[in-house]
């Protein structure tokens, strides 16, 4: 009986590591030995530190296993609800999820079940086998504890995030999250997610480096004499299913936005997301600053970074002299945003949602009788704020509004023909003819919410064609929806990209070129606003453009040389990086927000006022 203790945190171990990658519906068929071996080091690790601590092993055990059994629980959930499993990032945007939890459907499943009847064996075996025992004496145990405590962490430190993690082959392929996890299994995966939270600078990066690279940039932009009034709206889960899989359905879903496009009215486009069906966050900072998450891509911006001095769109169009204002109708809690806007720029930011006191009603921005659509404050409501900002301007400077939605939003199982609170008039109700194999229900409520976004655009754009003042405004999905596997003919990269690629459009009440730009980086969306709009480019700016002809795609995971069909993945921090304008963008990048950069602000600033 002296090595029971031993062989049931052992025991523990394995089960916990199973459960984990249960969690994220691995079979376990691709897994590498080396996977197993790590992910069940891991799972000790911890059951160890637990025993360090406590100093029973029954009791560790039940700790442990019920830790690792929460865990799973809520990485299953997360990978049903938002497509990718839970990662380290996500503990900085728990308050977020809390605020959507209502929306979602948590029946059980069989992969939950599994879960479960794990966890009971384990309850089960740590008290058949807690038996009485002589206890130690301190001089013994408190020795043996702290060196189980020290290995434990360090082994999780240097043997799982660090060097002897890369020696044992450990890499992690961004782009597609499968071939990571089912690869090095779930506990692996999120020590070298964890390791990623460090800011390392790209490889021979130095001030100096970038004043020289600086020299280089040629920037001829200038500002056309009227500066037009900007509205960028983010559209929640926004997206263009014809573009991934073949459907059809009893009525179009979005005539008016694809009404524009064969006028040749607009530039349209999609941009590639950092993240597929979640972190509408970090779309957000790629949009707003221009930056790429690529050298940092297991950070939550919003949470995690300090904006203050981060370059930012209405950052920059203040130095033109522009005034600004945000609206998102929801908490201002959501991924910090109460702090993270204020930082970037914005000068006033308006909140709204259902259960709070709302200053939007007070200050006239919003009817007495909003309209709730899909869980949320409708497109139609968010643009009607829109327009009484507007209204309400100061005429005598040119106005940039930004807009987040939630419309959109899932879960997708929320209107009264699928069971839920939300009536939806039979006419407005986009019906399948056929496509989305099991997933008609989800589908065709998405598709129902996606068809009102048409609407209400189309209201937005009509109400400003009637306006006098020069007014442009570009739309944006910040990622596809969850809907569940989607069937698609697309597979590998061209899947995972199609899977990204949200849609854009940018309208203006006075006549613009109509342009089909395809596929382009989130962080290239904002200089093309620019451009449009006839607006001068900082030199940051105008390296992006520069890069986009070289490399016109770089997202958070991977980068797309032009000419190339496959991606490659970026090891910024350890080797050199090629071409030469990406490795331009990511200086510039690393000095706009790293503390330790002595931040070149000449960089940032609109060409005429750089100096």
């Amino acid at each position: 009986m002296e090595h029971v203790p031993g062989l049931l945190l052992i025991g523990f171990s394995i089960a916990s590591a199973l459960q984990m990658d249960l969690s994220i519906k691995n079979d376990l068929q691709t897994m590498a030995p080396i996977g197993y071996i790590w992910g069940a080091l891991i799972a000790l690790s911890i059951y160890l530190i637990l025993y360090a601590c406590i100093g029973r092993a029954w009791i560790a055990g039940i700790a442990g296993s019920t830790l690792f059994t929460l865990w799973a629980i809520a990485s299953y959930y997360t990978l049903v609800f938002h497509g990718l499993p839970l990662s380290p990032s996500d503990l900085f945007s728990a308050g977020t999820a809390l605020d959507v939890m209502g929306t979602y459907d948590f029946s059980p499943t069989p992969y939950i079940g599994q879960i479960l009847c794990l966890y009971v064996c384990c309850l089960v075996l740590a008290i058949a086998l807690h038996y009485p025992r002589n206890r130690r004496s301190w001089k013994v145990a408190l020795p043996l504890r702290a060196g189980l405590l020290v290995v434990s962490i360090v082994w999780i430190v240097w043997g799982c995030m660090g060097s002897l993690a890369k020696l044992a082959g450990f890499r992690l392929s961004e782009w597609n999250w499968k071939e990571n996890y089912y690869q090095f299994g779930y506990l692996q995966v999120t020590c070298m997610k964890l390791a990623q939270l460090r800011f390392d600078p790209p490889y021979g990066y130095s001030d100096q480096a970038v004043a020289d690279l600086a020299e280089e940039v040629e920037n001829a932009s200038t500002t056309d004499s009227t500066l037009p009034n900007l509205i960028l709206i983010v559209n929640e889960s926004w997206f263009d299913w014809r573009q991934v899989t073949e459907f059809t359905t009893d009525q179009p879903v979005t005539p008016y936005l694809d009404s524009l496009i064969e006028s040749d009215s607009v530039v349209h486009g999609f941009t590639v997301g950092p993240l597929y069906a979640s972190g509408t966050s970090t779309t957000e900072y790629e949009l707003l600053t221009s930056n790429s998450t690529s050298m940092f891509p297991s950070v939550t911006p919003f949470t995690q970074q300090n904006l203050t001095s981060v370059n930012s769109l209405p950052r920059y169009l203040s130095a033109l002299g522009y005034a600004n204002a945000s609206f998102h109708p929801a908490s201002p809690q959501n991924y910090n945003r109460s702090t993270a806007y204020p930082a970037l720029g914005f000068e006033n930011s308006y909140w709204w949602n259902w259960e709070d006191y709302n200053s939007l009603n007070d200050a006239g921005l919003l009817s007495n009788d909003p309209y709730a659509f899909h869980g949320g404050l409708s497109d139609l409501s968010c643009f009607e704020v829109m327009e009484h900002l507007f209204e309400q301007r100061d005429s005598s400077q040119p106005l940039f509004l930004y807009n987040l939605t939630y419309q959109n939003h899932g879960g997708y199982l929320q209107f009264d023909f699928n069971g839920g609170d939300f009536a939806l008039d039979d006419a407005d109700h986009v019906r399948l003819l056929d496509g989305f194999d099991g997933l008609e229900p989800q589908a065709e409520e998405y598709l129902s919410s996606i068809r009102y976004t048409d609407i209400a655009f189309q209201q937005l754009t009509e109400y400003f064609s009637e306006v006098d003042e020069p007014v442009m405004i570009c739309m944006v999905g910040d990622h596809a929806p969850s809907l569940g596997e989607v069937q698609s003919s697309y597979t590998d990269f061209e899947y995972e990209l199609r899977s990204r690629g949200t849609p854009f459009v940018i309208w203006a009440n006075y006549p613009i070129e109509g342009q089909d730009v395809g596929y382009i980086s989130m962080i290239s969306l904002t200089p093309l606003f620019l451009q449009t709009a006839g607006i001068e480019l900082s030199d940051y700016y105008q390296s992006i453009v520069d890069m986009s002809e070289e490399v016109p795609l770089l997202s958070r995971d991977f980068y797309l040389l032009a000419g190339e069909t496959e991606p490659r993945i970026g090891d910024y921090s350890s080797a050199e990086i090629s071409p030469l304008s990406l490795r331009r963008c990511l200086y510039f990048e690393y000095n706009n927000v790293a503390r330790s950069a002595k931040r070149l602000d000449s960089l940032f600033l609109p060409h005429s006022l750089a100096g």
